[in-house]
């Protein structure tokens, strides 16, 4: 015969002490899931998938562009593939915005498992913030 949830409860509390019981109750639920789980759910519905991209792009922007280019540079939007990067100067936007660092961007991007179909480079302000 199974035990009620107070006899259960009562048990664990004389094994485990009382500040231990309720820990043991819930890492012996199988229903239970992970907390980042239900976070994960719930910003779903908040956050869009591309502003879940955009930041993971600007935590590993340092090892995607290099440490030099990142301090000439930085990821601002990212939707449907598309990524703007917002550059400093004219003169570093000639040196950066060719096909080959293009190329090389998106070859990094995709080893994160982000697929970008296009990368555009951007003087400062031009994308309004809401």
């Amino acid at each position: 015969m199974p035990l009620s949830k107070k006899d259960e409860d009562s048990i664990l509390q004389s094994w485990y002490g009382p500040e231990r019981a309720l820990d043991e109750r819930i890492s012996r639920n199988p229903q239970l899931h992970p907390f980042s789980d239900a976070l994960d759910k719930y910003m779903k519905g908040i956050v869009s998938e591309g502003a879940v991209l955009l930041d993971q792009i600007s935590q590993e922007w340092n090892g995607i562009i290099g440490a030099a280019n990142a301090k000439l540079c930085r990821p601002i939007f990212f939707r449907d593939g598309v990524l703007k990067v917002e550059i400093n100067h004219p003169a570093f936007k000639l040196a950066l915005d060719n096909a080959k660092v293009k190329t090389a961007i998106a070859a990094r991007l995709e080893q994160l498992g982000i697929a970008c179909s296009s990368i555009q480079f951007v003087p400062p302000g031009s994308i309004r913030k809401r």
